[in-house]
């Protein structure tokens, strides 16, 4: 099935390696002393889309140039920067060479279906994937030192962001700390509650977060041979043989963490409100008011008896579910993660 990419990738880089000779043969003096920068430009564009690992296809300098830093903050940061540059250049080289070497060989191991071969391969590739990971994370850490605050900690956020999704999504519980302490009639017993829970919220979700980091790093290269070993156990199964032992996924328990963790932070807050607040609370975040007393009367969205019964043959023009509060109209779905500040594409 992959013949035909085998086939068009050493054509497709004798292709580029001409037109790059081309380009190269027509520069003056000057832009040929500004040519390997250019070069490692171009690499840095086509190689990290080819990025399968979470931190290894982030690039630092598209970073930089989007937080439209002064001279003065880049100036602190260039040699790091440079630094960060040749490495990464010097890996994605080696990188790109064993894929390309052992892609017809993990073709055939798995036309073969010869899974131990197969994921022994993927081993091989995932060994040069992890240098180039490495060396962004190691980057990271490096032009962190070398900015100055406040630019320092926005570097490494948008970084780290952009570079490990699952684990630095958007605070889950931060729009929901807003609404309920936007609420008027709060008492000053109820904010130092709620501001208390607010602390212990960030400073558990912080050391959650270092924990999925640090598995996610160590636990994801595996990723791929875990999944040959749970195709091969698979086929195992139906035929009656030996079954493969699969590794389980170690980002699983702290994904279910994760959500114990928003749970319980929120029924805590909950507990604090009187009944009032939680309602008023709730008409701005659907799913938090449980579904009203017989005895009251049809929220707003919610049908009333004839319209239940088939009156007239209409129902009511609304997409809500009935016993349930409207969605808010615009953005003030506070269950909903606030967009990730600043695009780090």
């Amino acid at each position: 099935m992959l013949e035909p990419i085998e086939a068009w990738v050493p054509e497709k880089e004798r292709l580029y390696e001409d037109l790059m000779s081309s380009i190269k043969s027509q520069l003056g003096a000057n832009q040929q002393e500004r040519w390997p920068q250019f070069e490692r430009a171009v690499r840095r564009a086509r190689s990290l889309d080819d990025s399968d690992l979470s931190g290894e296809g982030v690039d630092l300098i598209s970073i930089i140039r989007q937080m439209q830093l002064q001279p003065s903050v880049l100036d602190a940061a260039q040699s790091a920067m440079d630094q960060y540059e040749i490495a990464l250049d010097a890996a994605l080289i080696t990188r790109d060479k064993q894929i390309t070497a052992l892609l017809p060989k993990f073709t055939d191991a798995m036309d073969t279906m010869d899974t131990q071969r197969g994921s022994a391969l993927q081993g091989q590739i995932m060994i040069v994937r992890v240098a180039v990971r490495d060396i962004q994370d190691d980057s990271i850490e490096k032009i962190t030192m070398t900015l100055p605050a406040p630019f320092a900690q926005d570097f490494r956020t948008r970084a780290l962001s952009q570079g490990y999704r699952e684990v630095f999504q958007p605070d889950p519980l931060s729009s929901f700390f807003a609404a309920v302490l936007n609420l008027n009639d709060l008492t000053a017993e109820q904010k130092t509650g709620i501001q208390a829970l607010l602390k212990i919220w960030d400073e558990e979700f912080t050391v959650l977060q270092t924990r999925m980091l640090e598995t996610t790093r160590a636990d994801e290269p595996k990723k791929a041979s875990r999944k040959i070993l749970a195709t091969a156990a698979k086929k195992a199964a139906q035929n009656g043989s030996t079954t493969p032992e699969v590794p389980p996924d170690l980002m699983i328990p702290l994904r279910n963490e994760k959500n114990q963790l928003v749970q319980k932070t929120r029924e805590s807050v909950l507990q604090l409100l009187t009944q009032d607040q939680t309602d008023r609370l709730a008409a701005g975040i659907p799913g938090l008011r449980p579904p009203p007393p017989t005895s009251q009367p049809p929220m707003i969205g919610q049908p009333n008896k004839s319209q239940k019964s088939g009156a007239n043959d209409k129902k009511a023009p609304t997409t809500e579910t009935a016993g349930q509060a409207p969605s808010p109209a615009g953005d003030g779905n506070l269950d909903a993660p606030p967009p990730t500040p600043g695009t780090v594409e």
